[in-house]
């Protein structure tokens, strides 16, 4: 954990050095294309169920005058920690299960998941020579899927067959909003465009399963699933308003 704050520290200190010691340039209207990376632990009632988990994800993002932004994101969430252990009676703790032949036959769970979200978006400059660099601020709403997914041979364990199979993944989806925060350095002919701050999801869900076989019955409660981490962006810089060489001003 020291070392990780300590990278994350020596990134943003460099970010921020880059963002001041550039050419000045004037804002300009951009679409950002973004691919991105995050790490999250959960809170609420996702962490009964889950641990850790990463994304990957994309976004695309129309910034006006290097400020007021509006873009659209999707996110693949997965984690390999499930700690609801009653998915199935007859899974043994050591992580096996009795196939139709009698022998053990091994089951991993994981988490897996999905977001799509529109996000309103503001950057606060730190200076007026790089007024598409600065403090970003972002909100966001949309919807989220998560479900337990499993790894297990299928053909040698009845419980998971096709027409039982949904009756075991607790799939969870709602409507889900998303705040960040964090440093973005967006420069014109610049290769090293990107962001790094911390998000916060809270998605309001329930269980969109008729029956869950596990426990047999109906998993209807309302759902509070929070996901709190880091985020990180590269991003790829369509510039609609290209400054010209009279455009910028170097010092």
């Amino acid at each position: 954990m020291e070392r990780l704050l300590l990278t994350i520290f020596i990134f943003l200190s460099v970010l921020c050095v880059s963002v001041k010691s550039i050419a000045a340039q004037k804002a300009s209207n951009v679409l950002h294309l973004t691919p991105q990376y995050g790490v999250y632990m959960p809170f609420g009632n996702l962490n009964e169920r889950f641990g850790f988990s990463q994304s990957f994800g994309f976004s695309g993002d129309y910034v006006w005058g290097g400020k007021l932004g509006l873009g659209l994101e999707g996110q693949y969430h997965f984690g390999n920690k499930v700690k609801e252990n009653d998915l199935l009676n007859s899974l043994l703790s050591s992580g096996f299960m009795v196939g139709d032949d009698g022998d053990l036959v091994p089951v991993g769970f994981e988490q897996r998941g999905m977001s799509l979200m529109t996000w309103l978006s503001k950057n606060f400059p730190f200076s007026p020579k790089s007024p598409n660099s600065g403090l970003l601020i972002k909100v966001g709403v949309g919807y989220t899927l998560h479900k337990i997914s499993y790894n297990v041979d299928r053909n040698a364990v009845p419980q998971f067959s096709p027409q039982y199979r949904t009756g075991y993944d607790r799939l969870s989806g709602g409507i889900v909003f998303s705040q960040f925060i964090g440093l973005m350095k967006c420069e014109q002919q610049r290769f090293a465009n990107l962001y790094l701050g911390i998000e916060f999801q809270e998605g309001l869900t329930s269980n969109l399963r008729p029956w869950d076989l596990a426990t047999n019955t109906s998993l209807n409660a309302s759902r509070f699933d929070v996901r709190i981490g880091l985020k990180f962006g590269w991003i790829i810089p369509v510039w609609t308003g290209a400054s010209t060489e009279d455009d910028l001003y170097y010092y």
